[in-house]
């Protein structure tokens, strides 16, 4: 029985303790999103590493590899999971969550001496109802 035992946390130590999450996910302030492990584990335990990003209850979830995380803020949040096989315990595997930031930002306008005076003049009138004649 012992040496069952000890050939099977060979083989497990063999074919490795393969714990893999994507790199990153994004989504939008205050928005659910999911993250699914792949593992031969049965389940995965998720833990936030920065303030500010939530992890649904695990208990509430239908599937043992997979969170809900969620945030109020953008930016960039880091999120720890571990799972075992057998007796055996993963390497912990850490993925990016990107909140608010999954459209890039326009790029920024190259120095236009035009526009640069029209905004000088623009600023420097002082009629009623300007903004409103620039709309016409």
């Amino acid at each position: 029985m012992q040496g069952e035992t000890g050939v099977i946390g060979v083989i497990l130590l063999l074919l490795g303790q393969d714990l893999k999450l994507p790199a990153e996910v994004k989504g939008e302030p205050a928005a659910f999103i999911t993250v699914l492990a792949d593992t031969p584990g049965k389940s995965v335990k998720f833990f936030p590493l920065d303030a500010g990003l939530s992890v649904f209850p695990a208990a509430l979830l239908a599937n043992p590899k997979a969170t809900v995380v969620t945030a109020a803020q953008p930016g960039r949040y880091k999120l720890l999971a571990y799972t075992a096989v057998g007796e055996v315990l993963s390497d912990p595997v850490i993925c990016t969550v990107v909140i608010g930031q999954s459209v890039p930002p326009p790029p920024a306008p190259a120095d236009d001496p035009l526009a640069t005076a029209l905004a000088g003049m623009y600023g420097g009138l002082q009629e009623a109802g300007k903004a409103q004649t620039v709309l016409a």
